[in-house]
């Protein structure tokens, strides 16, 4: 591009009556209040697509349906007051091996978090040695497919992933992880919390909330603020690049975070370090940089996306010998879980599968 017509752009891009005419783009205002024109478009949208895909939009709403119906009948078997749940959810794509790091990663929260039933939300069952090591440890839910959730098309697996976890957050309650977490202490004051509680995601080098992540929620069950969440899935616009996150993590910030029944924790108890400073799992040099802003974390997310052939070359088959700040974190994991006692309920037993 020309450098003069470059250097106007930027200036119209930047211009405060431009700016606010974005706002317009986003579903609610910084306020909180619903932008309605923008609600009602998408929504319209959203039907008249769904109307030329009518078969699939009723086979994929009787399924999650039946889903729904599922997790409620899992919920009533247990009668105690008080229940630790722990969600986790892998396979909604095809088939695929459980990873080592995997593997270690949710033995590290069974036996940190200590929960009474680990429920693993799956579609396509996972496969390899791993999965046999952690399948007795977990009680198996099956999700069946579906394209749509009410006249939502989800396309991307990661997107039905983000319903899947509220559907079982609102039909049983309990804590959702993201398979690449990280935990490094207790959740038990945040089950008793009797709230919704999310965290604040930042984008790198900035101190502004950029939203409210999914990828660690705790809600007690039929929570208002996790019905509000699904019912926004009629207006979901995902599919674009540029509104990937909107529903997972920029939407909640404002949809949520007013709520009363709604606490937020600061960035630092799940996502301290972000997406770009991942290096500091891996480095030796950095381990105890790592180590020092981790102090007091619970958990920390990952970013497996974003690193997946680091971990699987340094975390293949079992941690690197050397002394980095993942490596160690993970190098006593096969000691932990083989002294832990199995933490699933017994009345799982007498429970069906989906």
């Amino acid at each position: 591009m020309n450098p003069r017509w470059e250097s106007l752009a930027k200036r119209i891009v930047k211009h405060p009556t431009v700016s606010n005419l974005t706002l317009f783009w986003k579903f609610r205002f910084a306020s909180g209040r619903p932008n309605l024109a923008l609600i009602s478009v998408v929504v319209a949208r959203n039907i008249l697509v769904a109307l030329f895909n009518l078969k699939s939009v009723l086979e994929s709403n009787r399924a999650i349906k039946r889903y729904q119906e599922n997790l409620r009948e899992l919920a009533g078997h247990d009668t105690r007051k008080e229940v630790k749940l722990l969600h986790l959810i892998y396979g909604l794509k095809q088939n695929e091996p459980i990873r080592y790091f995997h593997w270690a990663l949710i033995e590290k929260m069974i036996s940190t978090i200590r929960p009474d039933r680990v429920l693993f939300h799956y579609t396509y069952e996972p496969q390899g040695v791993y999965w046999e090591k952690i399948r007795g440890k977990v009680y198996a839910v099956k999700v069946p497919p579906f394209e749509y959730y009410g006249v939502a098309r989800l396309k991307h697996f990661a997107h039905k992933a983000d319903v899947v976890r509220l559907l079982a957050l609102y039909e049983m309650g309990g804590l959702y992880l993201d398979i690449d977490t990280l935990v490094f202490k207790s959740f038990d004051s945040l089950f008793s919390a009797g709230q919704l509680i999310l965290g604040m995601q930042r984008l790198p080098g900035s101190v502004e909330p950029f939203g409210l992540s999914n990828a660690v929620i705790v809600a007690p069950r039929n929570h208002g603020g996790i019905r509000a969440w699904l019912q926004s899935y009629m207006y979901f616009r995902g599919k674009a690049t540029r509104h990937w996150d909107e529903h997972s993590v920029r939407l909640p910030l404002n949809l949520l975070r007013r709520r009363g029944d709604v606490k937020v924790l600061d960035s630092h108890s799940f996502f301290q370090i972000d997406w770009d400073e991942v290096d500091l799992f891996f480095d030796v040099d950095q381990a105890a940089l790592a180590k020092a802003r981790l102090a007091g974390a619970y958990s920390q997310h990952l970013w497996e996306t974003a690193w997946m052939t680091k971990l699987l070359t340094d975390f293949s088959l079992a941690p690197p010998a050397d002394k980095s700040f993942l490596g160690t974190q993970l190098s006593g994991v096969e000691e932990e879980s083989s002294s832990f006692i199995q933490p699933i309920s017994h009345q799982s037993d007498q429970l069906s599968p989906v």
